[in-house]
């Protein structure tokens, strides 16, 4: 959608139009005589970068800092990024919801999801992890939810895939097999 012009404010409101999935698969039909490889795993994406197989891979931010720190002639950008989210929950009627909540309270604190991108080029969970400066300034630019970094970015829309996931994977899979 954003190679076709579509803001990254407007990708999932776009979609939501009843031409908009039709309107995506277009343009990845368009797109694919150009596309060497369609990987379908995270370690194929990085070798690709790895052995510089293809000139743009996209992938995740993670998967490219580990090629770039391990020599790879790779870099990136976010802009245009897709950034994907995730969530802790504990199942209703869960037996330890206490424990569990105080657990997920632990794992959130901001210096302990600041400290988790000494390990891998991704995000702190909390926002407030990007506060007070956890973050070394030279490690904020290899994370995509950074303030500097998001402005560009499209957020998935969780509830937009719950809804459309299945028709979108079936107009893609029938786009690939033409």
């Amino acid at each position: 959608m954003l190679s076709d012009g579509v803001a990254p404010a407007d990708v999932y409101p776009v979609l939501s139009t009843p031409e908009g999935l039709d309107r995506a698969i277009k343009r990845l039909e368009a797109l694919k005589p150009n596309v060497a490889v369609w990987w379908t795993s995270g370690a194929q994406s990085a070798q690709l970068l790895k052995d510089g197989e293809a000139d743009l891979v996209v992938t995740w931010n993670g998967r490219a800092q580990t090629v770039k720190a391990d020599g790879g002639a790779a870099d990136y950008t976010f802009k245009g990024s897709v950034i994907g989210t995730d969530c802790l929950a504990v199942p209703k009627g869960a037996p330890n919801k206490e424990a569990a909540m105080k657990l997920i309270a632990a794992m959130t604190q901001p210096a302990r999801v600041a400290k988790l991108t000494d390990f891998i080029a991704y995000g702190p969970v909390n926002p407030a992890g990007y506060e007070g400066g956890l973050i070394p300034e030279d490690r904020l630019k290899t994370l995509a939810t950074a303030p500097e970094n998001a402005g560009t970015s499209v957020f998935s829309n969780s509830e937009w895939w719950v809804r459309n996931g299945e028709a979108a994977q079936k107009a893609f899979d029938e786009m690939m097999a033409r």
